[in-house]
């Protein structure tokens, strides 16, 4: 069975997309005597090169448009890829954020045991497989309120 072409492009293309996002980093900040600390905040973002490409091609597009009959697909297309990324960006940051919760609230669950057993077993397996410093990390943020 021969796949055509188009569908082999239109799967490159996607596949494109999906990796148009790229990870905007806000440093965390200190506390200072007039403001409170802040943690980092990882947003996940379009990839500007790519928010830069689609509006290079959207120029030409726009330019040629007398003589392209395509002009009008290409316009479709182009919002149609900006639209994917935008959404591929928010669901990133979906995710990230369900999981700062999920982790803020197993660690919080774990504290409020007050079962030191319970506690040693994380802290080795934690150990075993080499997250511990991670783990000492988060449970300090979540202590001091930055997570």
């Amino acid at each position: 069975m021969k796949i055509p072409t188009k569908y082999l492009g239109l799967a490159f293309l996607l596949a494109l997309i999906i990796g148009c996002t790229t990870e905007k980093v806000t440093p965390a900040k200190p506390a200072t005597p007039t403001s409170p600390a802040t943690p980092a905040v990882t947003n996940w973002i379009v990839d500007p090169r790519f928010d830069t490409t689609l509006t290079t091609i959207g120029g030409v597009n726009q330019a040629t448009a007398p003589v392209n009959p395509f002009a009008p697909a290409v316009t479709i297309a182009l919002g149609a890829a900006a639209a994917l990324a935008s959404w591929f960006a928010k669901r990133k940051n979906d995710q990230a954020a369900t999981s700062a919760l999920l982790t803020k609230t197993v660690v919080q669950a774990v504290d409020a045991l007050d079962q030191q057993p319970v506690k040693d077993a994380i802290q080795a397996h934690a150990t075993r497989v080499g997250v511990e410093g991670a783990l000492n990390q988060v449970v300090k943020q979540v202590g001091s309120g930055l997570l």
